[in-house]
């Protein structure tokens, strides 16, 4: 599936079908989206049964701005591509699903008086606590 979105409304979208989801407060970090984004998605499983399905996405922005509760500023031309990853429990020796994997590349954009590029990054979540690790390139 290939389709051109109004980043604000999937934003929504997102946040209502993750629901008390692992991701879900990462989302809420991000607030006022404007801008179109191109969405490449792929589902795998069963569709009536969404714990078993695996779902890989990748997000190409484009001159996309919002605003960072983090930051407490407003991001403007924000560019690159976002990767999502979902691989439910297939294997039943497993205690619990394999976790939602979020990763940045080749991210650039501006804030304040500050700009960043060539950033890269992940976010993923450790049992309870989340991380996030961010690299730049020289």
């Amino acid at each position: 599936m290939k389709s051109e979105q109004d980043l604000g409304k999937l934003s929504l979208v997102l946040k209502q079908s993750i629901a008390e989801k692992s991701f879900k407060n990462i989302l809420d970090d991000y607030q006022k989206i404007e801008g179109k984004g191109l969405l490449e998605a792929k589902l795998q499983g069963p569709l009536n049964e969404m714990e078993k399905t695996s779902i890989t996405a990748v997000l190409s922005a484009n001159k996309v701005s919002f605003f960072d509760d983090e930051l407490q500023s407003r991001v403007r031309n924000f560019n690159g591509k976002i990767y999502f990853n979902y691989d439910p429990l297939n294997d039943s020796k497993q205690v619990k699903p394999s976790v939602p994997m979020v990763e940045g590349k080749n991210l650039s954009g501006e804030f304040g008086k500050s700009e960043f590029y060539n950033m890269n990054g992940k976010i993923l979540r450790q049992g309870e606590k989340i991380v996030q690790k961010i690299l730049f390139k020289k």
